[in-house]
Protein backbone atom coordinates (compact mmCIF):
# COMPACT_ATOMS: atom_id res chain seq x y z
CA UNK A 1 0.00 0.00 0.00
CA UNK A 2 2.81 2.19 0.79
CA UNK A 3 3.95 2.50 -3.02
CA UNK A 4 0.50 2.91 -4.24
CA UNK A 5 -0.48 6.00 -1.62
CA UNK A 6 3.12 7.71 -3.06
CA UNK A 7 2.15 7.21 -7.11
CA UNK A 8 -1.00 8.68 -6.01
CA UNK A 9 0.29 11.11 -3.56
CA UNK A 10 3.90 11.90 -4.36
CA UNK A 11 4.87 11.28 -7.84
CA UNK A 12 3.85 14.54 -9.00
CA UNK A 13 2.44 13.76 -12.92
CA UNK A 14 -0.85 14.14 -14.29
CA UNK A 15 -3.76 11.72 -14.06
CA UNK A 16 -3.23 11.12 -17.94
CA UNK A 17 0.49 10.17 -17.38
CA UNK A 18 -0.67 7.79 -13.83
CA UNK A 19 -3.22 6.17 -16.41
CA UNK A 20 -0.75 5.46 -19.19
CA UNK A 21 2.01 4.09 -17.18
CA UNK A 22 -0.31 1.64 -15.07
CA UNK A 23 -1.28 1.04 -18.57
CA UNK A 24 1.23 0.10 -19.68
CA UNK A 25 2.05 -2.13 -17.12
CA UNK A 26 4.31 -0.87 -14.50
CA UNK A 27 3.44 -0.90 -10.96
CA UNK A 28 4.21 1.32 -8.18
CA UNK A 29 6.96 -0.63 -6.44
CA UNK A 30 9.10 -1.16 -9.65
CA UNK A 31 8.87 2.69 -10.86
CA UNK A 32 10.00 3.42 -7.06
CA UNK A 33 13.27 1.46 -7.36
CA UNK A 34 14.54 1.73 -10.96
CA UNK A 35 17.86 2.18 -11.16
CA UNK A 36 19.14 5.71 -12.35
CA UNK A 37 19.57 4.43 -15.72
CA UNK A 38 16.16 3.01 -16.16
CA UNK A 39 14.55 5.95 -14.62
CA UNK A 40 16.22 7.88 -17.40
CA UNK A 41 14.45 6.17 -20.06
CA UNK A 42 11.29 6.12 -18.29
CA UNK A 43 10.80 9.46 -17.83
CA UNK A 44 11.72 10.15 -21.77
CA UNK A 45 9.40 7.60 -22.90
CA UNK A 46 6.46 8.94 -20.71
CA UNK A 47 7.39 12.89 -21.14
CA UNK A 48 8.06 13.20 -17.54
CA UNK A 49 10.95 15.39 -15.96
CA UNK A 50 13.87 13.42 -14.33
CA UNK A 51 13.33 15.96 -11.76
CA UNK A 52 9.82 15.05 -10.80
CA UNK A 53 10.97 11.06 -9.96
CA UNK A 54 13.78 11.87 -8.42
CA UNK A 55 12.41 14.03 -6.12
CA UNK A 56 9.61 12.01 -5.40
CA UNK A 57 11.82 8.76 -4.74
CA UNK A 58 13.36 11.31 -1.49
CA UNK A 59 10.31 11.24 0.46
CA UNK A 60 10.99 8.69 2.80
CA UNK A 61 8.10 9.09 5.18
CA UNK A 62 5.10 7.18 3.17
CA UNK A 63 4.10 4.65 6.27
CA UNK A 64 4.33 7.97 8.61
CA UNK A 65 1.57 9.85 6.26
CA UNK A 66 -0.72 6.40 5.70
CA UNK A 67 -0.48 5.98 9.47
CA UNK A 68 -1.44 9.94 10.45
CA UNK A 69 -4.39 9.24 7.57
CA UNK A 70 -5.66 5.98 9.53
CA UNK A 71 -5.85 8.68 12.93
CA UNK A 72 -7.96 10.96 10.36
CA UNK A 73 -10.19 8.00 9.17
CA UNK A 74 -9.15 9.01 5.37
CA UNK A 75 -8.83 5.51 3.23
CA UNK A 76 -7.25 5.22 0.17
CA UNK A 77 -7.94 3.53 -2.78
CA UNK A 78 -6.14 2.98 -6.51
CA UNK A 79 -7.86 1.79 -9.34
CA UNK A 80 -6.49 -1.73 -9.43
CA UNK A 81 -8.10 -2.43 -6.06
CA UNK A 82 -11.59 -3.98 -5.61
CA UNK A 83 -13.33 -0.43 -3.59
CA UNK A 84 -12.76 1.65 -6.69
CA UNK A 85 -16.14 2.89 -8.07
CA UNK A 86 -16.41 1.18 -11.27
CA UNK A 87 -18.16 3.95 -13.02
CA UNK A 88 -15.16 6.59 -12.24
CA UNK A 89 -12.89 3.86 -13.83
CA UNK A 90 -14.52 3.98 -17.02
CA UNK A 91 -13.91 8.02 -17.41
CA UNK A 92 -11.52 9.58 -20.12
CA UNK A 93 -8.08 9.83 -17.32
CA UNK A 94 -9.60 8.25 -14.03
CA UNK A 95 -7.45 9.40 -10.83
CA UNK A 96 -4.91 6.69 -10.21
CA UNK A 97 -6.22 7.46 -6.14
CA UNK A 98 -8.77 8.30 -4.26
CA UNK A 99 -8.67 9.57 -1.30
CA UNK A 100 -11.75 9.58 1.06
CA UNK A 101 -13.53 9.56 4.30
CA UNK A 102 -16.80 7.40 4.90
CA UNK A 103 -18.22 5.09 2.23
CA UNK A 104 -18.14 4.53 -1.82
CA UNK A 105 -20.45 4.86 -3.79
CA UNK A 106 -21.57 1.48 -5.11
CA UNK A 107 -23.20 2.02 -8.95
CA UNK A 108 -25.56 4.68 -7.95
CA UNK A 109 -26.21 8.12 -8.91
CA UNK A 110 -23.16 10.21 -6.93
CA UNK A 111 -22.05 13.47 -6.49
CA UNK A 112 -18.22 14.40 -5.73
CA UNK A 113 -17.10 17.33 -3.98
CA UNK A 114 -13.71 18.41 -4.97
CA UNK A 115 -11.27 21.18 -3.00
CA UNK A 116 -10.04 21.72 0.51
CA UNK A 117 -10.63 23.47 3.65
CA UNK A 118 -8.66 24.51 6.55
Amino acid sequence: MEYKYWFAAEFHVSAAKKYKIIQAGYQPEEIYHLKEKERILFCAYFDIPLENLINAIKVSDMGDKLREMEKKQIAFVTISDPGYPEKLKHIQNPPYGLFYKGQLPKNSVAVGIVGARK
